[in-house]
Parts: C-alpha cells; structure tokens; sequence
C-alpha cells in the first residue's frame, strides 16, 4: 500500500521573522509544517495556507491563515488566487502585531481592537494602490484574493492569548477545540467599504475573537491548524497529544524542527497510515504550528489555574 506522506509531503514552508539577537528567553520552541491538498494537487490548484512565524528574544507569534478555494461568481470554473491573500495578510499582522506591542504590553481587547483596526486600514490601502477601477472590479479582487482565515497566538514573558476570525482548530495544553466559522473571513468587511452600492449593509468580520489567554506560567502548548487537520484531529486525538507531549523538540533559537517527529509519530502511525492511505487524506490543504514549553525531561505539568476559554466541561471539546 503507498503511503500518502511519500506521495505529497508535509514540509516546511513559512514566513518567518527571524530573532534579533540568537537568544530567545521565552522557555517555548515553535514549529509547524504544511502539504497541499490532493483535491487542489489533482485540480492543479496552488497550496493556499499560510504559516507565519516571529521569534524574538521576549516575544513568540504563529499565524496560520487558510485562503478560501472558492472565488467570486463572475469567474467561472475558476479557483480563487487567495493563497495571496493568506501570505500577505499572515506577514501584515505579524509586522502590525510587533509593533503594537512595542506601545502596549496589554493583551486584550482592546488591544485586539486596534490590531483590527490596523489591519482593516492596510487591506483598504491595498485595494487602492492596485488602483482597481469601479466597484465590480474592486469586489471580484476581494474575493479573489483576500479571502482567508486567521489563527493566531501571541507569546510573551508574561502573558499570552490565542485569537480567531475563521474556522480552524486550536488546542491548548492538549485540549483541542474545532472552531466552526465557515465562510467568515476578515476582508468581507471590505465590501460595504469599499463597494457601497453593492453592499449597503455593513459586514462586521473585522474583529478577533478570543479564544484562549492567560499567565505564561500556566501554558504548555499551543496548537494551530487548519480546517484540512479536521480528521486527523477526531479521530486521532490521543495519538495527537502524545506527539505534542512525548517527542523531544529538536531546536534552535526557538524554532521547533518538528517535521522528523511528525511523520515518525502521526505519519507513520500505522492507524493513520491506513486512514490517509484509504481516504486521501488531507483532501484539502492542512497545515499546522505547535508551540511547546521546554521543561525537564520534556515533561509538560497539568494545570488547574483557569484560563479564559477552557470550560469545566471539556467532553464536547474535540
């Protein structure tokens, strides 16, 4: 039986910022890798995610965006060029990110508020320097190539927050919840902006939803995903955790070199092996970044501090 992690790898493939000085003080490495969908392989259609990656010497941001594969009605049988829009707006958030913590080290939002805003404000600019003629034109550009979703965390000495705008999956501390937001993207709030007569109704996706924050002290992993690890995230939960929990980070300033472990422990996994084999999974593109505290023995301690998201009832969480 072929294995379908030979025919379509998971690699490495990231917008990354890279850490100012070599030292990062923040006990955490991050990695992550990405494989192109066998629908958009057998359709000749490009990878659309997108996976952002800033390490600095107090500060950790993962950004996984998922471009929209559908695109606007007037361009038929095509498939929309978002993967575009996912790479550029994991790299302006990241940047917008940066620098708004250099005025606040508050993480709220508020502060989340004003990222939005920011964001909002570039993308608006984008459309404008495209220099894009009429309405029409300018709302077959939003939907052909700013349609994606956001996952993002933010890392500090002190702090973090896990926040959304989109469907995907995000696990803290091995409890994984799927968010189910389909269709909701950050720039169809541009429409009614920037197209009035078509859209007289405002479309209020402009915001960040948080998911998780709390003290640094009481994390040990993140997990970000896109909706492709659906499967993988059901079915194989406890083969998941243990991959997050059990494989030792091989890493440098930071950064996790997660993939050998990846396709040994989820990959390779015989029961996963078959399922991939058998279903053609992932059917859509699946990218993912993990997070990971670096403690003796690679050993993660249980918490039972509250953290803002994280119900006392975890059964109906995937």
């Amino acid at each position: 039986m072929s294995e379908r992690w030979s025919e379509i790898p998971f690699k490495h493939h990231f917008i990354n910022k890279k850490i100012d000085n070599g030292i990062c003080r923040i006990p955490f490495v991050i990695g992550g890798a990405t494989q192109q969908g066998t629908v958009h392989i057998l359709d000749n259609s490009n990878n659309q995610d997108a996976i952002s990656i800033c390490i600095e010497d107090d500060l950790i941001i993962g950004i996984v965006c998922d471009g929209c594969t559908s695109t606007h009605d007037d361009l038929i049988n095509s498939y929309s060029n978002n993967e575009i829009g996912s790479k550029l707006i994991a790299h302006t958030l990241s940047n917008i990110l940066r620098s708004q913590l250099s005025e606040s080290k508050i993480i709220d939002e508020t502060f989340l508020e004003v990222v939005a805003k920011k964001l909002f404000d570039h993308l608006k600019s984008l459309i404008s320097i495209m220099s894009l003629e009429g309405e029409k034109e300018k709302e077959i550009f939003i939907f052909d190539y700013l349609m994606t979703t956001i996952l993002c965390f933010i890392v500090t000495e002190n702090s973090f927050i896990v926040f959304n705008c989109g469907d995907g999956i995000i696990g803290l501390n091995n409890i994984f919840q799927l968010i189910d937001e389909n269709g909701l993207y950050f720039s169809s709030s541009l429409l009614p902006e920037c197209c009035p007569s078509l859209y007289s109704k405002p479309i209020r996706t402009n915001k960040f939803n948080i998911i998780y924050s709390g003290n640094t002290n009481e994390l040990q992993s993140i997990l970000l995903a896109t909706d492709g690890f659906d499967d993988i995230a059901q079915k194989y939960q406890t083969k998941l955790s243990s991959f997050i929990i059990d494989t030792l980070p091989k890493s440098k300033n930071g950064f996790d070199f997660v993939l050998p472990d990846f396709r040994q422990f989820i990959l390779r996994d015989k029961d996963i092996s078959n399922y991939s084999t058998s279903f053609n999974w992932p059917k859509d593109d699946a990218s993912f970044l993990v997070l990971r505290r670096i403690i003796e023995n690679n050993k993660f301690k249980s918490s039972d501090n509250i953290i803002k998201g994280i119900e006392d009832d975890t059964n109906n969480k995937h």
